[in-house]
């Protein structure tokens, strides 16, 4: 058979039906439609083959990229349970263990509910009713939420792939010093300090199922306050128009000394009372089409405008801050800033704030192995419960009470006809 061109079996492929119809016993028609096809299909092959190569050798490269970050991996501990991010040395396909260790019976006993199937074989799992026989199998992979990995602080995306679950799940998380937040927001904003800070985390927990996402986001935009001159003896309430002190950390220390706020007393002195506002921007869930480069405005009450990115990515939802076309923020609190207190700010060597987390820490890190934290706290006994009365300290004289009843004719009596028995026989009757 003659080799056919491509583009022409294209053209006899497109006009066989009307060929076939009119040359309905003609032979060459089919013979010429079967060397067209077969040609067409030998010239896509290596199409295929070629993007299957390319594919392998980008999943290659992805999974070096989202290797585990050394800020996240080892062992951390929470309220209520430990978890170990597998630096590696377990990892599957480019996807790395994840274990989780509940606290369950008021923290007396420590459950291994996920953990890799090395673990399970190394060291072998108890039978009890607190602890399943096989423990869940969690994996995950990394994205780095920032431009880079920095010393002190970072912010990942984790995608994690449940057991018995086709679509994976976004937890983004953040580490500032050794604590891990899931309530945190990065700063979007030329900015050094102040400007849009994006609500990021959108879960409550990291757990062996499912978690559920927030369907809305409160994203913060800081502006600059004045800090009023008060003597330190002053202990009395203040009012609504002044500024109240909020202590922060060494971190908001060496930001200012990295901005050259001043010398070093007049830093010192900022620093120990330094006070943070926000006006507070309401971001909602929304299926419409993300558009990066949007923009909308609000206006507060001092009359000064503020542009913010509409639209926002949190794991993987989107929100938004305007319905439809809008170009002005929908909900909006339009009174004076707000004090922001109980936060930490994750900040760059050259003194921009990367990120910002709030309230108190979901995890911090923990030192030690988690085997040996689990066998020695299993190992504990629970203390026997207190009794619900305590001793009356009564002292009870039996030998009276056996004189008292000696002389008396109707328990006499009772003791006679039987007791107890007679009462019930009684009672039967």
């Amino acid at each position: 058979m003659s080799r056919f061109p491509l583009w022409r079996a294209a053209i006899v492929i497109r006009e066989f039906p009307c060929h076939l119809k009119k040359n309905a016993d003609n032979k060459n028609v089919k013979r010429i439609f079967f060397s067209a096809s077969f040609a067409l299909a030998v010239s896509i092959f290596p199409l295929f083959s070629q993007q299957s190569s390319s594919q392998e050798t980008s999943v290659v490269s992805v999974s070096d990229e989202n290797r585990c970050p050394a800020l996240l991996a080892g062992l951390w501990r929470g309220s209520d349970r430990y978890l170990y991010f597998d630096g590696g040395e377990n990892a599957e396909d480019s996807r790395y263990p994840l274990s989780i260790v509940l606290k369950e019976y008021y923290g007396w006993y420590y459950d291994r509910a996920a953990e890799p199937a090395s673990e399970s074989e190394k060291n072998p799992r108890a039978k009890n009713a607190a602890q399943s026989t096989a423990a869940e199998q969690i994996f995950v992979t990394y994205e780095n939420l920032l431009d880079t990995d920095y010393e002190n602080c970072g912010a990942w995306d984790l995608i994690v792939k449940y057991p018995h679950e086709k679509q994976s799940v976004h937890i983004p998380v953040a580490v500032i010093e050794g604590r891990l937040y899931l309530d945190f927001a990065l700063h979007d904003s030329a900015d050094d300090f102040y400007g849009l800070y994006k609500r990021t985390g959108n879960v409550k927990g990291i757990t062996i199922s499912v978690p559920k996402r927030e369907k809305e986001l409160d994203c913060l935009y800081f502006v600059e306050g004045e800090i009023p001159e008060v003597a330190e003896t002053e202990k009395k309430p203040r009012s609504r128009k002044q500024i109240p002190y909020v202590p922060v950390s060494n971190r908001m220390l060496a930001f200012y000394g990295a901005t050259g706020a001043g010398s070093d007393e007049e830093t010192a002195k900022k620093s120990d009372v330094m006070p943070l506002f926000a006006y507070h921007l309401r971001y909602w869930r929304t299926d419409m089409e993300y558009q990066p480069d949007a923009l909308v405005s609000f206006t507060p009450l001092s009359g000064k405008t503020y542009e913010i990115k509409k639209h926002l990515i949190a794991g993987d939802e989107l929100y938004t801050s305007a319905t439809g076309r809008r170009k002005e923020v929908r909900n909006m609190n339009k009174a004076e800033p707000e004090l922001i207190t109980n936060y930490e700010l994750g900040i760059r060597d050259d003194g921009r704030v990367l990120l910002a987390a709030f309230g108190e820490p979901y995890l911090v890190r923990e030192d030690g192995e988690l085997s040996e934290i689990i066998a020695q706290a299993n190992s504990r006994r629970k203390p026997p419960a207190k009794p619900l009365f305590e001793d009356s300290k009564l002292d009870f004289h039996i030998e009276i009470i056996d004189i008292l009843e000696r002389y008396n004719p109707t328990i006499q009596e009772f003791k006679e006809k039987g007791g107890r028995s007679y009462l019930n026989a009684q009672k039967t009757n």
